[in-house]
Order: C-alpha cells, then sequence, then structure tokens
C-alpha cells in the first residue's frame, strides 16, 4: 500500500467541489476529510444524510502501489459526485423495497456511462465556464 498526500486530497476536493457546482448540488453542507474510506480498496467513499441535506465525503490515505493517485482523485471526485446526484433515487427506491443489489447496480451503470461519457470532456466543460 502507498500513503496519498495532502496534494493528492487537495486535486479530489477541487475536482468534487467543481463537479458540485457545476451539477447546481446546492443547498448541502458538504465535509471533506482525508483518512480512511468505509469500502475496502475505494479511492474515496461518501456518506450522507438526506433530510438534514449533509454529505461527507472522504478521500482514502492508502492506496495499492503502481496507482496514479492524482487520476484516482479527479475520478474519485467525479464518481462521488455521481453518488450524490443519484441520493435522493437511490433512499426513496430502498424505502419501496427494491432489492439493494438492483439499486446499486443500477446506479453504477449509470455513473460508469457519466465517467466514460462526461468526465472525459471534464477540463473542455471547466475550460468554457
Amino acid at each position: 500500500m502507498k500513503k496519498t498526500k495532502k496534494k493528492h486530497f487537495d486535486l479530489f476536493e477541487y475536482r468534487l467541489r467543481r463537479w458540485i457546482d457545476y451539477l447546481g448540488l446546492k443547498g448541502w453542507h458538504t465535509i471533506c476529510e482525508h483518512g480512511e474510506t468505509n469500502i475496502d480498496n475505494a479511492g474515496a467513499s461518501y456518506s450522507y444524510e438526506l433530510r438534514a441535506r449533509i454529505v461527507k465525503f472522504i478521500f482514502s490515505d492508502v492506496v495499492e502501489r503502481g496507482t496514479d493517485i492524482n487520476k484516482l482523485a479527479i475520478q474519485s471526485a467525479f464518481h462521488e459526485v455521481c453518488e450524490l446526484l443519484l441520493a435522493r433515487l437511490v433512499t426513496y427506491t430502498y424505502e419501496k423495497d427494491a432489492k439493494p443489489e438492483e439499486i446499486e447496480d443500477a446506479v453504477h451503470e449509470i455513473i460508469r456511462i457519466l465517467e466514460n461519457t462526461v468526465l472525459p470532456l471534464e477540463d473542455k466543460i471547466f475550460e468554457e465556464l
């Protein structure tokens, strides 16, 4: 395992906040931390309280050796904001007794689509702002 540095966390947080602003996800109290994620081998994770509009993002303090940490920070920021974008859908779907693995699968299918279509355009999108 390899430790991530403050500069990697700063890149993650900067990109995260940029995507939050770009997608118009206003009204959330956003907390960003650099530390242990709650998911094994994840570059980042998040948790939220929908009704209180509080979201906490964590950028992992360790990664597998050989990982391009800058790329991981950029992709993880986008991925976690996509999770936030879908948080309301996920919350309400769980309340309707759907199978959790079906919901998670659908959410990650959408995120992968966005990662493959929108993320490559990131520099162009923000260059024009």
